[in-house]
């Protein structure tokens, strides 16, 4: 049977400005500013697309998941009007034009009765059309509430000041069977107010999903650009989608990752992509547990030969050794060539100029290594740069990283190393028999560039 779901929201139209970067400045802490003196001078855009969203983001991951959805605002098209917002943006940094006085969210009997009612958290609800909402779910008591939300208790109303209106909100609050709060960090002012219980509430933040059990780390799908409004919408969207078709909370905490990960502007996965994109991730991650208990098996070791250049050549100065390319490789080859070293190691991290260092018999030291049953591993990360008028270093080689692991992968490579180094402020409260010169040593490391 299809299953049925009212969605209360309202469309927002977006019209996304892309600006070249040479408009802009970088001013403290990275903030960047674009100059918008009226100087009667024209200010170029490199892109202009616009797009449908807020409640038509929720309506279509509904439907990408075969379900019946019903958007509340269509139901009276020829009354409504868009909200419009303007997204001017460089890079993946975003500034919002929109009005102070959005669309009233309407609220009208639907003529068949749904199984879900989902609040969006771009609804603007009066107080009349609140009551109304509140006596339908009261004559209907089998009907499902869901409620899409920013860390507020005011999130879905009109005005933020109507106590009526608010005091209405909670009671939908408490009558809700699932509630999507979303926000930069997972403090939420709303949970703690109304005392929520922890397993129908899920935290939504740009980079993390939970509800408190259960937890997921996202990241931006870097072809495609996404505000942290669209990445709410979807994974709102797609958590309840999947947990109201039967499927439990850490696939439904899966989905809404590989469909922020993977989706386009103005399109996500359907149901089908995500279960094959699922099947996938699980796959790697039994991988990933083998590889992890194959290094740690036998109470063997790990050799770690990745030094960087400069430390690998100061080590042969110390023995009065050239200290050319050649040396280095003969250094290596003399390493990974040591008799019966298989009975004592899982795992050598490799350097990546040692990736592709050919021995006498023509193998790659890779394939030499995994041919001894040891796993070969990589250091990715590309050194340390200096970050202007800033204490820390900034770790280099994040750009790229995606290629770079799919050719090591080709390569035959199963692990991988990242090392990133932190200055530590002079005035650190160094514990009782703590090392002092360890402290040392990461401050002088930094400055280096080591």
């Amino acid at each position: 049977m299809l299953m049925n779901i009212l969605i209360v929201g309202n469309i927002i139209k977006d019209t996304y400005l892309d600006f070249p970067s040479d408009l802009f400045e970088t001013g403290n802490h990275g903030r960047i500013f674009l100059d918008t003196e009226f100087d009667e001078e024209t200010l170029y855009y490199k892109n202009k697309e616009s797009v449908l969203s807020g409640a038509c983001i929720i309506d279509e991951v509904l439907k990408n998941f075969k379900l019946n959805s019903l958007l509340s605002s269509e139901q009276n098209l020829e009354n409504h009007k868009y909200d419009c917002r303007y997204v001017l943006k460089t890079g993946n940094t975003v500034k919002y034009l929109t009005t102070n006085s959005c669309g009233r969210t309407v609220f009208l009997t639907p003529e068949t009765k749904p199984d879900w009612i989902f609040i969006d958290r771009s609804a603007r609800l009066g107080v009349e059309a609140l009551e109304k909402l509140e006596q339908y779910l009261e004559l209907h008591k089998e009907v499902k509430l869901a409620i899409h939300t920013n860390q507020t208790t005011c999130g879905f109303l009109y005005q933020a000041d109507d106590f009526t209106a608010k005091e209405v909100a909670r009671k939908l609050y408490t009558r809700a069977e699932m509630i999507l709060i979303a926000g930069k960090n997972l403090e939420s002012n709303l949970q703690k107010e109304l005392n929520l219980d922890d397993k129908k509430v899920f935290q939504i933040t740009p980079t993390m999903i939970t509800n408190g059990e259960e937890k997921i780390f996202l990241k931006r799908n870097a072809k495609i650009f996404q505000t942290h409004l669209t990445i709410y919408s979807i994974a709102a969207g797609t958590i309840f989608a999947a947990l109201s078709s039967g499927w439990n909370v850490n696939r439904a905490l899966r989905f809404a990752k590989i469909n922020i990960e993977n989706a386009k502007m103005n399109r996500t996965l359907n149901i089908d992509k995500l279960y094959s994109r699922l099947r996938t991730s699980l796959k790697q991650e039994d991988n990933l547990r083998l590889i992890a208990k194959a290094l740690t098996a036998d109470f063997k070791g790990i050799l770690a030969i990745d030094e960087s250049k400069r430390t690998i050549r100061r080590k042969l100065k110390k023995y009065n050794l050239p200290e050319t390319q050649k040396t280095q490789e003969e250094y290596r080859k003399l390493l990974v060539t040591t008799p019966h070293i298989n009975e004592f190691l899982n795992g050598v991290i490799l350097a990546q100029e040692t990736v592709m260092q050919k021995l006498a018999n023509g193998q790659s030291i890779p394939e030499f290594l995994a041919a001894k049953g040891i796993l070969p591993g990589v250091k990715v990360d590309l050194g340390l740069e200096k970050i202007p008028n800033q204490i820390n270093c900034r770790t280099c080689g994040l750009e790229d990283l995606d290629y770079r692991l799919s050719r090591y992968y080709s390569l035959g490579l199963r692990f991988t190393k990242w090392r990133a180094v932190f200055e530590v402020e002079k005035d650190l409260n160094i514990p009782e028999g703590g090392d002092k010169t360890k402290y040392k040593r990461l401050g002088s490391l930094c400055e280096k560039g080591a």
